[in-house]
């Protein structure tokens, strides 16, 4: 019975090693649990710290654009107005090109005739735009464009030589009505 009574000492032994163990993890878990649990307490403390600081400075921010708006509206001068309005340490090359532009209008204004007439609706400094190109008309086989002069009602198409496509055109000016 020696046999029996070893066997029954060594898992009494086993046992507790294995509840110690048990109750080491246990510990240790719980340890971890609170560390976590003082890790985030930590984290949105500081995180609720942040967002209250970041809304204190929007709040200044936005009560001195507002001051600066009204400021701006109480210029007389427009230009004055507009420029105060842009940044004018602005990194872009969008907000460059609109300084930029508002600088050179201030320099030389654009210049607006008294009396219009029906061609001319544009200011004198901005040139109109070219007339468009005469219309083009493809033959039936769309072998070769031929190009119309303007104002054309189209009676008179040249249709293109069929079958010769290195051939020239008849000798037709489209620009001879002008």
């Amino acid at each position: 019975m020696m046999n029996g009574d070893m066997m029954s000492e060594y898992e009494r032994e086993f046992e507790e090693k294995i509840q110690e163990k048990q109750r080491k993890e246990e510990e240790c878990l719980s340890e971890r649990k609170a560390a976590a649990e003082r890790d985030l307490d930590v984290f949105y403390d500081q995180l609720t710290d942040k967002k209250a600081q970041r809304q204190a400075q929007n709040r200044e921010h936005e009560e001195i654009l507002k001051n600066e708006i009204e400021n701006a509206n109480n210029q007389e001068n427009p230009f004055e107005r507009v420029m105060n309005l842009i940044d004018s340490q602005a990194v872009s090359t969008e907000m460059q090109i609109m300084h930029s532009l508002l600088i050179r209008l201030k320099q030389q204004p654009v210049t607006t005739n008294t009396r219009r007439s029906k061609s001319s609706s544009l200011p004198s400094t901005i040139a109109p735009n070219p007339p468009p190109p005469p219309p083009v008309v493809h033959t039936a086989q769309m072998e070769k464009p031929v190009l119309l002069p303007p104002n054309n009602s189209g009676d008179d198409i040249v249709p293109a030589a069929s079958g010769a496509e290195d051939a020239p055109a008849e000798n037709v000016d489209p620009f001879a009505d002008m």
